[in-house]
């Protein structure tokens, strides 16, 4: 519950709902933000299986993954986490008889930058360790909740930003939000990737209301759904714009470092 998205939900809806904040750390469960929900420390990957509630548990939403970068770095890891997380929840889901849950999952599944249309119907083609142990976990969860009768929403989601509710290792990944924190820190930001990449975005705010409509819409067909908001951008057009507005604010200028290979097929960077 302490992730990006998982605090930002329940920072705008704890009033709304009665939440159970799942937390690993100790340290940030004491966070005010968790003030007003029950507070469980666990870590997804421990044999314990705690129950949440004497209560009915009427929705759960899943939202932990290891970071792009991580899960390509350390296979082993992606794998536990990003695989092995969902068959630890599985078993949380069937102790607690939770029958509705949400999983954020991500677009990435079908390919780092695919140059195609994506829709719901388009084949899974996973090109790295993150997205291929997320599609499984996807495939996982899927097969677990048509065999124990529980109504699942996969939501496939864009790149996210938005505002870090708590400082994280994750709220750094983010790439909209790291362009800006390397501009505030370094006045540079370096584009690691082709500066003419399309990348969709989504703010937080869009993914947190869509899962309170999925929520409260009881005859939602279960299933994948992708979400956007068809804000597709060069990556060069979005650091221009953050470049446009530290200028504004600070009256200083930021360099855009940005990769390209010369004739010799090195990667080199430029600065604009």
């Amino acid at each position: 519950a302490s992730g990006f998205l998982a605090s930002n939900f329940i920072n705008k809806y704890k009033k709304k709902y009665q939440i159970i904040s799942s937390i690993k750390s100790k340290v940030k469960s004491k966070n005010k933000l968790f003030k007003g929900t029950k507070i469980i420390n666990e870590n997804i990957l421990d044999k314990k299986i705690n129950l949440y509630s004497d209560d009915t548990v009427d929705f759960a939403i899943y939202s932990i993954a290891l970071g792009s970068k991580e899960s390509n770095e350390n296979k082993h890891l992606s794998y536990k986490i990003n695989y092995g997380g969902i068959k630890k929840f599985c078993k949380i889901i069937k102790k607690n008889k939770i029958k509705r849950i949400i999983k954020i999952s991500t677009i990435k599944v079908y390919g780092n930058s695919p140059n195609i249309k994506i829709t719901e119907r388009v084949r899974a083609n996973p090109k790295d360790n993150y997205a291929s142990h997320i599609y499984k976990a996807d495939q996982y969860l899927k097969e677990f909740c048509i065999k124990n009768n529980v109504k699942y929403f996969i939501l496939r989601v864009a790149n996210g930003f938005g505002l870090p509710l708590i400082n994280s290792k994750e709220t750094e990944r983010i790439l909209l939000n790291n362009f800006v924190k390397q501009a505030l820190k370094n006045r540079k930001i370096k584009i690691n990737s082709e500066i003419d990449l399309y990348k969709d975005f989504v703010s937080i705010n869009n993914i947190i209301d869509a899962i309170d409509f999925i929520i409260n819409k009881k005859n939602l067909t279960e299933g994948l759904y992708l979400f956007s908001n068809k804000f597709s951008q060069k990556l060069s057009q979005i650091t221009k714009k953050i470049k446009i507005i530290y200028l504004k604010k600070f009256k200083k200028e930021i360099k855009i470092l940005s990769k390209f290979k010369d004739k010799k097929s090195k990667t080199k960077f430029k600065i604009s």
